[in-house]
């Protein structure tokens, strides 16, 4: 979870992923809540609709490319409701 202090000075962003590659692996992202950056945080891996209100908090960007598929085919209906959820965040905030 540290090492990103090994790259940050030269970084406009941080990514913080699972060890899972393109399995997406679920991993705490509470382990980064605290952590202040210079530049963005980005998180990636296990992200669904559900967990977004709570990235929202503390995650500049989110990769959800895996959450908005179904075997591996980009989802209509799935990229719709992830909008409409982003635009409901968004609308609190």
């Amino acid at each position: 979870i540290e090492a990103y202090k090994k790259v940050e000075e030269g970084s406009d962003i941080i990514l913080w992923d699972s060890a899972g590659y393109e399995k997406s692996l679920e991993w705490n992202h509470d382990w980064i809540k605290d952590i202040k950056i210079n530049g963005k945080k980005m998180v990636a891996g296990d992200i669904t609709i559900d967990k977004l209100k709570k990235l929202s908090k503390f995650a500049d960007i989110v990769d959800v490319s895996g959450a908005l598929e179904t075997n591996k085919v980009k989802d209509t209906q799935k990229i719709i409701e992830f909008i409409m959820c982003l635009k409901k965040i968004n609308n609190e905030n």
